[in-house]
C-alpha cells in the first residue's frame, strides 16, 4: 500500500507523463502537417477552379442546346480538333473545326425531337495557361437520355478567355 504522499507523487509522475506525452504527439502532429504543407504548395486543389471556368462550360452546353451555332463555335480555338471514340474503342470521327460545326448544324437540322445536352460534373486539373478536364453530360432526345464524356484540353487565349484546343467525346456504355 503507497501513503496518501506517495500516490499524490505517483499521480503527479503520472500526470506529467501524460503532459509530455500530450506534448510529444501534438509537436508531431504539427511536424507532419507543417511537411504536408511543403509538399502540397503550389498545387491547387482539384475542386478550386477559376471563377470563369464553369460559366465557360456551362456556356458551351447551352449554346448548343439553343441552336447558337456562332456562340458554340466561339467557344473553341480556331485550330481545334475533334475526336468522336466509338463503344469499341474506334476514333470514328476525327474533325476540324469547320466540319465539326457543320455536322453538328446538320444533326440539329435532322432531329426528328428538340435536342438538349447539359453538364452534369466536371473535374479537372487547372492552371493559369491550360486546363485538362472531364465533364460528364447528359443528352436529352425527346424522352430518351444518353450520357457520356467530354475530354476538354482548353487554353487560355491572347485575351484570358477559355478556348477548345481539342474535345475527345463519347457515350456511357449502355
Amino acid at each position: 500500500m503507497c501513503s496518501k504522499e506517495q500516490n499524490e507523487t505517483l499521480q503527479a509522475i503520472h500526470h506529467k507523463c501524460n503532459c509530455r506525452q500530450l506534448i510529444q504527439t501534438v509537436m508531431a502532429m504539427a511536424g507532419v502537417l507543417f511537411f504536408m504543407g511543403l509538399a502540397c504548395a503550389g498545387q491547387k486543389s482539384s475542386s478550386v477552379y477559376p471563377s470563369d471556368l464553369e460559366p465557360f462550360l456551362k456556356s458551351y452546353f447551352s449554346s448548343w442546346s439553343a441552336g447558337n451555332f456562332k456562340a458554340y463555335e466561339a467557344h473553341f480555338h480556331r485550330n481545334a480538333r475533334i475526336y468522336y471514340l466509338n463503344s469499341q474503342r474506334s476514333v470514328e470521327m476525327d474533325s476540324d473545326l469547320k466540319t465539326f460545326i457543320a455536322q453538328q448544324i446538320e444533326v440539329r437540322a435532322n432531329a426528328s425531337t428538340r435536342l438538349s445536352e447539359k453538364m452534369t460534373k466536371f473535374s479537372g486539373n487547372v492552371d493559369d495557361r491550360a486546363a485538362s478536364l472531364e465533364i460528364k453530360w447528359e443528352l436529352i432526345n425527346g424522352s430518351s437520355k444518353r450520357t457520356g464524356i467530354d475530354r476538354f484540353t482548353l487554353i487560355r487565349d491572347e485575351s484570358g478567355k477559355w478556348k477548345i484546343l481539342s474535345l475527345l467525346f463519347y457515350e456511357d456504355k449502355q
